[in-house]
C-alpha cells in the first residue's frame, strides 16, 4: 500500500504513512495491495502463530538491531521457523544478519 501511494501520490517514501493518516480518503484511491490480497488468498500459504517465547525474541531483535516491534516480530519468527528470504522494502531490515531481503517493484 505504502509503495502505491508513494507512486500515485507522488511522495517521499518517509512521508507516505503520514500523508495517508491525515488523508484516509485517499486510501480508497489505492488498489494495488487489494489486488495483491486476492491474489495470495489463492496461493498455498501457512500463518505463522506468535507466543511469548516468541515475543520475547521479538524483544531482543529489536535491541539488538534497532528495529520496530513489528519487524522484531518478523524476525523472530522467521528464525524461529528457519526462514531466512524477505520480501519487503522496509530497509531497516538490511541491518538483520542472515536475512536476504527481496525488495518488490511496482510495475
Amino acid at each position: 500500500m505504502a509503495a502505491e501511494a508513494a507512486q500515485r501520490f507522488s511522495l517521499a517514501r518517509p512521508a507516505v504513512v503520514n500523508f495517508l493518516r491525515h488523508h484516509p480518503e485517499r486510501i480508497r484511491e489505492l488498489t494495488l495491495f487489494s489486488d495483491a490480497a486476492s491474489e495470495m488468498a489463492q496461493l498455498s500459504l501457512s500463518l505463522l502463530a506468535a507466543d511469548a517465547q516468541v515475543m520475547t525474541d521479538a524483544a531482543r531483535v529489536c535491541r539488538e538491531y534497532g528495529l520496530l516491534t513489528n519487524d522484531g516480530l518478523t524476525v523472530a519468527l522467521m528464525r524461529r521457523h528457519g526462514l531466512d528470504h524477505l520480501a519487503s522494502n522496509d530497509e531497516d531490515f538490511s541491518r538483520v544478519s542472515g536475512l536476504t531481503i527481496w525488495k518488490p517493484r511496482i510495475i
